[in-house]
């Protein structure tokens, strides 16, 4: 798309807006807070995300509350935060969902009401929204807002890991490593430490690398053991440096190299 067509979208969004249409506003708000097209500005985008979300958009709802919530175009007001995230959360947004259950949980703009978290946590993630998937099963590891319930906390840890959130696919690896209320499965603990590791998350990189060490779930495999410690290394993990230079220093899985160990 050239500059001219984005331009000439900008002003037919500028002028759906001004005559009120609800796409136009929401769009127009979309473009100044992230500044395509035009200088990021926040008190314009508050703007019209405010007459947008007036006409009942949960879009601009959700983005409405997001900015009183952070204080952006506008001074931060959680009990308007608040306000707007459940009228976008009434029409099943489910961002807005989380972020209500999050101000609940916190008492933030509202009285703390663990109660009323945990219904709005999972109502966005029955929509699959995986952050709230993960929040859902720490309540329920640690009894918060309902009754403690292991089965039901592992059950939507792998539906958060499941689309992608990285912290919880850490967390099973560690169950299953370590046996929590399953039965240990080395097996499925690397998968979940791999797919954590994958996407970056130190400490799963730097168990992956021990476990290929020790032959944990896998081959010993000194070579793959070094690329994930290394990797957790790079991350500033102090303990997979030691480990790494243990390595250099024995010639393990690498070339033996004093210097580097």
């Amino acid at each position: 798309m050239t500059t001219a067509d984005e331009s000439e979208i900008l002003k037919k969004t500028q002028h759906a807006a001004e005559r009120g249409e609800i796409w136009g506003q929401f769009n127009l708000g979309l473009a100044y807070y992230y500044g395509h097209g035009v200088t990021e500005d926040f008190i314009k985008a508050f703007y019209w995300f405010n007459l947008a979300a007036s006409q009942e958009d949960a879009d601009a709802q959700f983005y409405l509350a997001f900015m009183y919530a952070y204080g952006q175009g506008v001074a931060r007001n959680y009990p308007e935060a608040v306000k707007w995230f459940r009228h976008a959360a009434e029409q099943n947004h489910p961002e807005a969902q989380y972020h209500l259950a999050y101000l609940y949980l916190h008492g933030l703009g509202a009285a703390k009401d663990e109660v009323d978290a945990i219904k709005w946590f999972r109502r966005s993630a029955e929509q699959g929204f995986n952050e709230a998937q993960y929040q859902l099963a720490l309540l329920y590891q640690t009894g918060t807002g309902t009754t403690r319930d292991r089965n039901e906390s592992l059950r939507w840890l792998q539906q958060a890991a499941q689309r992608g959130h990285i912290e919880a696919a850490y967390r099973l690896g560690e169950i299953f490593f370590n046996g929590n209320d399953v039965a240990k499965n080395e097996i499925i603990a690397l998968e979940w430490f791999q797919q954590a590791a994958t996407s970056g998350h130190n400490l799963a990189q730097l168990q992956l690398g021990l476990m290929y060490l020790a032959g944990y779930g896998t081959n010993y495999n000194a070579s793959e053991a070094a690329n994930w410690l290394n990797r957790a290394a790079e991350c500033g993990n102090a303990e997979a440096s030691y480990r790494l230079g243990l390595m250099y220093l024995n010639g393990t899985g690498v070339t033996e190299n004093q210097q580097i160990a």
